[in-house]
């Protein structure tokens, strides 16, 4: 391939803002990107003075007993509450959001991925790799993984991923041409990316043990050259963490934690096989040609740039690993985004060394059924999600159709897919039978109108309980209206 790279960025970005401007998902929100829309709400409401709840339901639930979120989305600080996903990106999406409206939530994705792009060309230009493979590189990163799915939600792994990668990108320079202000550009943005997953901090880790590992003999340089970068807004973050949630690594980190508190080494098998292999977001399974670096690297000549990049995505790869404390319960391995551009620099590298060696077609032709495999999956796994958001639209319509001013929940799952209802009606949860009995008679005092889901906990006792006294009425199978 003659034409630049550039061109093949161009037209990856071209297709992929295309396809957000056309974004099927617009306008529906669930999960954690859900909660992040109401976070950014939240901020708005406030007048940008707090990152607290505005609980829209406060007159009726003062102390968020009946609240439809619960831990470990849920935490207290003093007397205020907070949804506990890090405020950092909601606050730079509620900063733009009277400018971009419904693209706000997209807006510093599409940024951020389009840049990362720009940097896996400039660094494989750095490492000398032909266009053609550059090509492939880029054709890898954007089709045959699963984080440009990303980029349609409201989510801040792409800035987090993008602001690592150019952190590895100074590490890198710095090894190319010994300037010690590229290690100090190294630990700055190094430390940005913590301000959205905290996970970084591996990958920061495996950064520098593998700048050690080829300067030896420069430690206290290296060390301290990077801690300057890194070390005054990692302080910042932490004492912003313990300012806002009370703790210095984060409100969602010490839910997490205390949720799981001992992971036994059983679990510890479960959760890695789950991330590598699972069906549904194993990252081999979703992207195989990444199961192809160990084998490529153990074929492939030594040299200090295979050492630096290798030793990187080994040590961070493991750590990640073996400290996650679970799966990510999400339709990718996104504990392992992070590494997604370096380790996709590190197989091109590899592979332009493998065939200047093995010319052989064979390997070539296996090379693409791999490439075809991983973007099958890529492309199934956008499927499944597009599916997924068709039903939940029509389960969020459904909800929104209901003649009723609070919509009442038995199972703190369910809204977690209805975070639409969230800002246009009452959203409460009352998980027991004597929760529910109290709430109904809140609102009868309060002459409101209210429906009961018809899923859930009590769904065969919900006429026999007397206490409520209430006229049943069935509507599409979704709710149970009084």
């Amino acid at each position: 391939m003659n034409f630049s790279p550039l061109i093949t960025i161009f037209l990856i970005t071209t297709f992929f803002n295309l396809l957000i401007y056309l974004n099927p998902f617009y306008g529906i929100y669930s999960t954690d990107f859900g909660l992040m829309m109401i976070q950014v709400e939240d901020i708005i409401k406030s007048n940008f003075s707090t990152f607290s709840i505005q609980y829209p339901s406060i007159n009726l639930d003062p102390n968020f007993e009946f609240y439809p979120f619960t831990k470990p989305f849920l935490g207290k600080v003093g007397n205020f509450f907070y949804i506990d996903f890090p405020p950092f990106y909601p606050l730079l999406i509620a900063i733009v959001k009277n400018f971009f409206g419904k693209f706000s939530f997209t807006v510093y994705s599409s940024i951020s991925s389009f840049f990362n792009l720009i940097l896996i060309y400039i660094f494989l230009k750095k490492l000398l790799i032909k266009n053609l493979y550059i090509h492939i590189a880029l054709v890898l990163y954007s089709f045959c993984t699963t984080i440009f799915t990303y980029n349609f939600f409201l989510h801040e792994y792409p800035i987090s991923v993008f602001l690592i990668s150019l952190g590895i990108y100074f590490a890198y320079s710095f090894m190319q041409n010994m300037e010690y202000k590229n290690l100090i550009l190294f630990g700055l943005f190094s430390a940005f990316s913590l301000y959205f997953r905290l996970e970084m901090i591996f990958i920061i880790l495996g950064t520098g043990i593998s700048i050690l590992f080829v300067h030896k003999s420069n430690f206290v340089k290296i060390s301290f050259f990077s801690f300057v970068g890194f070390l005054p807004f990692f302080l910042i973050l932490l004492y912003l963490n313990y300012y806002i949630h009370g703790h210095i690594l984060g409100l969602r980190y010490v839910l997490t934690i205390t949720d799981n508190p001992i992971i036994l080494f059983s679990d510890r098998i479960a959760i890695i096989k789950e991330l590598l292999f699972g069906s549904f977001r194993g990252l081999f399974i979703q992207s195989l040609f990444f199961l192809l670096i160990p084998i490529l690297a153990y074929s492939t000549n030594s040299s200090k740039e295979k050492k630096f990049l290798s030793t990187l995505v080994l040590i961070s790869f493991l750590c990640i690993c073996f400290t996650t404390p679970n799966h990510g319960d999400h339709i990718a391995p996104r504990y392992l985004f992070g590494l997604y551009p370096i380790s996709v620099i590190l197989f091109v590298y590899l592979l332009e060394d493998f065939f200047e060696m093995n010319n052989a077609i064979f390997y070539k032709v296996l090379i693409c059924l791999i490439f075809i495999y991983s973007f099958f999956h890529s492309a199934k796994n956008f499927i499944q999600v597009k599916e997924t958001f068709v039903n939940l639209n029509y389960f969020n319509q459904a909800l929104k159709n209901i003649d009723a001013e609070v919509i009442i929940f038995r199972t703190y799952a369910e809204p977690l897919n209805a975070q639409n209802i969230y800002l246009e009606k009452k959203v409460l949860v009352a998980d027991s039978k004597e929760k529910l009995i109290k709430l109904v008679k809140i609102l009868k005092t309060k002459n409101l109108k209210y429906a009961i889901s018809a899923f859930g906990k009590y769904q065969d006792d919900l006429p026999k309980i007397k206490e409520l006294k209430l006229k049943i009425q069935q509507e599409k199978l979704f709710y149970i209206l009084w």
